[in-house]
């Protein structure tokens, strides 16, 4: 998400566009949802893709299950952290370029 962001922002910079933390949202939003629909198919898929595991009772299931659980609290953090928090903070951070002059 990171070098998306960046590379939305020296594009802003080229052209002229990047004159004020409006500016800094507007391209965050426009650089960063093209990244929204791989990352929830990828995550989506690996959290329907441990479901078998989280439901078997078979023979080694019952160490499967206990490494298939923290899976899932990962992939759902790695998913807010890169949708929200991730955007956020770099908003904040470039935010304080324009404070300074």
């Amino acid at each position: 998400m990171v070098l998306y962001l960046e590379e939305g922002f020296s594009f802003y910079l080229k052209q002229g566009k990047m004159k004020n933390v409006d500016d800094l949202i507007n391209m965050t939003v426009n650089y960063g949802s093209p990244r929204i629909r791989p990352l929830l198919m990828a995550v989506g898929m690996n959290i329907i893709g441990l479901i078998p595991i989280l439901l078997s009772y078979d023979v080694g299931a019952d160490v499967a299950k206990r490494i298939s659980a923290p899976l899932w609290g990962g992939l759902i953090t790695l998913t807010i952290s890169t949708l929200l928090i991730i955007p956020a903070i770099y908003v904040i951070w470039r935010s304080r370029q324009f404070k300074t002059h």
